[in-house]
């Protein structure tokens, strides 16, 4: 029970830094979406935790997961390169 509510904490983590860097950089830096970011993450986590068998492996895949949560509809459309054109800028929700 422990290892849920940590994992999903952890998760929760990762996706309030992609919306926070979603809001706030999201329509001004010109460079590679966070879903990017959070696959990188995720992948890092599998090998890790296959290696290794460590907890850590573990979080960085729910990290991972909830950074790509936070932009599940770019990566949807595989939007991988450019700003968010936002016509009204949301904190929560999945963009």
């Amino acid at each position: 029970m422990k290892n849920i509510i940590g994992n999903l904490i952890v998760s929760v983590f990762g996706y309030l830094i992609g919306r926070a860097g979603h809001f706030f950089l999201g329509n001004k830096i010109n460079f590679l979406h966070h879903w990017i970011y959070g696959l990188i993450i995720l992948v890092a986590g599998i090998i890790f935790y296959i290696s290794f068998h460590k907890s850590w492996g573990l979080y960085l895949i729910f990290f991972g997961f909830g950074v790509i949560l936070s932009d599940l509809n770019d990566m949807r459309h595989l939007k991988s390169f450019g700003r968010d054109h936002l016509k009204i800028k949301r904190f929560w929700g999945i963009d």
